[in-house]
C-alpha cells in the first residue's frame, strides 16, 4: 500500500514538474522586426498580453483606440491560407502548424503586427485601459504645427498693399539682403473638431523682426512721429530697426492623415503679438576702427499686432506667408507700412 502512494505521489509530482517545464515559443513579427520568446505554458498568457501592449503603443495606426481584437486560427500544414472571418486578408505561414494573433483595431484596420504562438487553440479579445491615455485629447499636439522654428524673408507693404517704393518712406527703405524675420514657437495645444483631421491650435511663441535700412539714415522721433534724416558724416555698414514680439496664435488647422509623419497639412488663421522689445543698431568703421552703436526706444512701433497666417507643409517641413492686418507704426506717428514675410517653418 506503502509503495503505490508513493508511486502515485512521485507519477504525479513528476506530471507537476513536466507541466511546469513545458515551454511555448511566441514569435513576434512587426514590419521588419522578429523578437523569438521560449516562455513557461503557465506564463504565455501574460507575455502574449505583454506584447500585444507594446505592439499597440508602437502602432500608429491604432494610436487612440482603447481595443484590439486577438483572432487565433489554426493552419492545418505548410501550404494552406489563415482566413480571416470578418475580412478579405490572407496570411500565408510557411513553418508547420501553428497559431496566428493579428492585431486589429476598432475600424478593420490591420496594424502589421503578428504574434505566432505554437500548440495553442481558440479567440481571444483583449482590452487595454490605459488611465492616461483617458485624459489625453484625440486631437493630439503632434497633429498640431505650431511649435518650431521659422526663417524668412521680410518685406513692407505701403497703404495700396503694394511693395513699399522709396517715395512712400524714404528712411524705411529696405535692403532686402539684410532684411529678414525668425520665428521660434515654444509652446502649442490643440483642441479637436473632428478626430485628428480638423481641430483648433493655441499656444506662445516669440517673433524677431530685422528690417535692414538701405540708406544711411539717423532714426529720430519727437512727440508726434518718427522720421529719418541723412548722416552724412558717418558710412553705416550695418543700419537696421529690430523687434521683438511675444505671439499667440488662434488657428484652424486641416490634416489628410491621422499619422502626422506622413499627412499634408492646411493651417489658417490669426497671431496676435505684444511688442516685448525694439530697438535702431548701427555699425561703421573710423580709420580702420570697429564702432557699433544701439538704442532702445520703441520708435513708435505698434505695441499689438495682429497678423493673418497661412501654411501649408507636409510632415515636418512647412511653407508660410504671414500678413499683418495692423500697420507697423501706431497711427499717425509713422509712415502707413505693413509688415509681410514668406518664409519655411520646421515644426517639432
Amino acid at each position: 500500500m506503502k509503495n503505490s502512494l508513493l508511486f502515485a505521489f512521485l507519477f504525479i509530482s513528476a506530471m507537476v514538474s513536466s507541466q511546469k517545464n513545458e515551454t511555448k515559443r511566441i514569435i513576434t513579427i512587426e514590419g521588419n522586426d522578429t523578437t523569438i520568446i521560449d516562455v513557461q505554458v503557465n506564463e504565455v498568457d501574460a507575455v502574449i498580453e505583454k506584447q500585444m501592449k507594446i505592439s499597440y503603443s508602437n502602432d500608429d495606426n491604432i494610436k487612440g483606440n482603447k481595443r484590439i481584437q486577438v483572432f487565433i486560427d489554426t493552419i492545418i500544414n505548410n501550404d494552406e491560407h489563415v482566413y480571416l472571418n470578418d475580412s478579405n486578408d490572407s496570411i500565408q505561414i510557411v513553418n508547420g502548424k501553428q497559431n496566428v494573433f493579428i492585431l486589429k483595431n476598432e475600424m478593420g484596420r490591420k496594424s502589421g503586427a503578428k504574434i505566432i504562438i505554437d500548440g495553442m487553440m481558440g479567440d481571444n479579445e483583449f482590452e487595454f485601459n490605459d488611465d492616461d491615455d483617458d485624459d489625453e485629447n484625440i486631437f493630439s499636439n503632434e497633429n498640431a504645427h505650431w511649435s518650431g522654428i521659422g526663417f524668412s524673408v521680410a518685406g513692407l507693404l505701403n497703404s495700396d498693399n503694394k511693395f513699399m517704393l522709396s517715395k512712400d518712406a524714404p528712411f524705411m527703405t529696405l535692403d532686402y539682403t539684410k532684411t529678414y524675420a525668425i520665428n521660434f514657437n515654444v509652446l502649442e495645444k490643440s483642441i479637436p473638431i473632428y478626430k485628428e483631421y480638423i481641430g483648433f491650435t493655441t499656444g506662445l511663441g516669440f517673433n524677431w523682426n530685422h528690417y535692414g535700412l538701405k540708406n544711411n539714415v539717423d532714426l529720430n522721433k519727437n512727440n508726434d512721429s518718427i522720421f529719418g534724416t541723412i548722416n552724412s558724416s558717418i558710412n553705416y555698414t550695418h543700419n537696421s530697426l529690430r523687434s521683438t514680439y511675444l505671439q499667440i496664435p488662434l488657428l484652424l488647422e486641416f490634416n489628410s492623415s491621422a499619422n502626422a509623419d506622413k499627412a499634408w497639412h492646411l493651417t489658417t488663421g490669426v497671431v496676435g503679438g505684444f511688442r516685448l522689445g525694439s530697438n535702431w543698431k548701427t555699425k561703421w568703421e573710423d580709420n580702420g576702427k570697429k564702432n557699433s552703436g544701439k538704442i532702445k526706444d520703441d520708435y513708435f512701433l505698434t505695441g499689438l499686432q495682429a497678423n493673418a497666417l497661412v501654411m501649408v507643409g507636409y510632415g515636418n517641413t512647412n511653407l508660410f506667408v504671414q500678413y499683418s492686418l495692423k500697420n507697423m507704426f501706431q497711427i499717425d506717428k509713422g509712415p502707413a507700412l505693413r509688415p509681410l514675410s514668406l518664409g519655411v517653418f520646421f515644426d517639432f
